[in-house]
């Protein structure tokens, strides 16, 4: 199968220098075990941290539920949050002490995914728990030991996670983008003017209370105007580092460095994608280490530029 692999349109970029299948697969198959079993530790602290909502949900109905609770749009949706959480910490529990059973992980997905369609069937999508979500359904499909070639299946299960997350983040940038673009042909403010962060600010702030670092940023936006852009284009370039190695530390670093950003300018809180990006980047089973000049080619629009100079040199 890995020689299959190494002639696919796609995953054949894996095996390059620097490349996420570069390395000892075994070991990373080893490591990707490893970072299940905390995961599903992870996923415990979200639960627990949830369990608020048994209260909160008390005298309430449902408001335009979505698909997967509309079956139970006419039970108390306190009891139903209970009835969850309560199954998904038994099924947790069970996981940590016979992590090798997949029946478990598909029904802690099953569930977990009740518990967050639940709260998002009041009449407001919350995105907070998407990226756990998406976690938790790739853990979910990730083979077991009986199923031939198992290892790699498990190893192109997890990468496809890592797609994922850094295909949305890269999407994200995208779209900042390319509205940025529009609104400057409108002569509207837009990205490439230093009032964007500033008017983004005063639209948040409408919706939510103002934090004290955010009215700072707001009186020297045009100091804060340069992070924006390095923000924008962390976002922009994530996808860029999906098959080199040695960027995945380094990359999950500055993706946590901006949703605590985030967290300290506009008050948004975001520790479940905290926890999913650093499963996945920061602890990837496929980092290996490389020396400053190294490390520096592999930067996102260097290693492209690099790659066009060789390519027309030869």
């Amino acid at each position: 199968m890995i020689n299959s692999l190494k002639d696919h349109v796609f995953w054949k970029y894996a095996f390059g220098k620097n490349g996420i299948f570069s390395g000892d697969l075994d070991l990373a198959f080893v490591n990707i075990k490893n970072v299940m079993r905390f995961s599903y530790m992870f996923f415990a602290v979200i639960i627990f941290m949830q369990l608020q909502n048994v209260t909160v949900y008390q005298n309430t109905t449902l408001i335009e539920p979505i698909w997967a609770m509309v079956i139970f749009q006419g039970l108390d949706p306190s009891m139903l949050v209970f009835v969850f959480q309560s199954i998904s910490i038994i099924i947790l529990f069970l996981i940590f002490f016979i992590p090798k059973n997949h029946t478990l992980r598909i029904l802690f997905f099953i569930f977990f995914f009740l518990i967050i369609a639940l709260d998002s069937s009041f009449g407001k999508i919350s995105h907070g728990f998407h990226f756990s979500l998406l976690l938790a359904f790739f853990f979910a499909l990730i083979p077991s030991e009986k199923v031939s070639n198992y290892k790699i299946k498990s190893i192109l299960m997890f990468a496809t996670a890592q797609f994922c997350l850094l295909m949305a983040y890269s999407l994200t940038g995208f779209w900042k983008l390319f509205w940025g673009v529009i609104q400057l042909f409108k002569e509207d403010v837009s990205l490439f003017s230093p009032l964007a962060l500033r008017n983004m600010l005063i639209h948040q702030f409408e919706v939510a209370g103002p934090t004290v670092i955010g009215l700072w940023v707001m009186e020297h936006y045009a100091l804060c105007y340069l992070f924006y852009l390095i923000a924008v284009s962390i976002e922009l370039f994530a996808l860029l580092i999906f098959f080199k190695a040695n960027m995945h530390k380094i990359w999950g670093v500055l993706i946590l460095s901006l949703h605590i950003g985030i967290e300290l300018i506009v008050g948004v809180s975001s520790h479940a994608i905290f926890y999913t990006v650093c499963l996945l980047l920061v602890a990837s089973p496929f980092a290996k280490q490389t020396n400053f000049k190294e490390t520096l080619l592999c930067l996102p629009v260097i290693s492209q530029l690099r790659w066009l100079h060789n390519k027309k040199s030869n």
